[in-house]
């Protein structure tokens, strides 16, 4: 590979779904796992035709319809009354769009199980830390009551290590505006 290092916090979907795409383009990809194993948190969630699309260019598609469910409407009610009523037609899109609906756990087998097939380097039980280093970023992965690990020089920072993760704090945003990642910090969980 001739292509850009790239360091990636957290093995969630976001994570891995960037690993795969980053490396198929032939970049030298590391993602970084706070969890000695890698692991879905959550329950359920809905994915959208971004996703979708997202997944079709991984080949994970048609898994994943599979193994989820087909969301064409969302009709939603409280106290006797609807309080949201959204269908995908809406948009009239063609071909039409849906979402899915889907485990969480599902969602990470697939996108795991491709990122182990493709051999992309996974460092587990490390809670990375950031540092801008000229003319680049590098991650200092850190590991409790262990030896210090060596940084890894990265080009790239994407972070896919979820809300409550210390790589999402605003300190974290300021380095990653400062070696020019774009950041968004939601309050909200969405």
């Amino acid at each position: 590979m001739t292509g850009r290092s790239i360091a990636i916090a957290g093995c969630g979907p976001c994570g891995l779904a960037t690993a795969l795409l980053l490396a198929r383009a032939g970049d030298r990809v590391v993602v970084f796992e706070r969890f000695t194993e890698p692991q879905p948190i959550g329950s359920g969630l809905m994915i959208q035709p971004t996703g979708l699309a997202v997944l079709h260019r991984l080949g994970l598609a048609d898994r994943i319809m599979e193994e989820g469910a087909r969301i064409n409407r969302l009709h939603g009610m409280a106290a006797n009354r609807v309080v949201l009523s959204v269908g995908y037609d809406a948009l009239k899109a063609r071909p039409a769009m849906f979402g899915i609906g889907i485990h969480r756990a599902s969602l990470f087998a697939a996108l795991y199980d491709a990122l182990q097939a493709e051999g992309i380097a996974l460092r587990t039980a490390l809670h990375p830390g950031l540092s801008v280093r000229q003319p680049g970023a590098a991650f200092h992965p850190r590991s409790a009551g262990r030896p210090p690990v060596a940084p890894v020089a990265s080009q790239q920072d994407p972070g896919g290590d979820g809300r409550r993760a210390g790589s999402q704090s605003p300190a974290a945003a300021r380095v990653r505006q400062s070696i020019g990642v774009a950041v968004t910090l939601h309050s909200a969980r969405l």
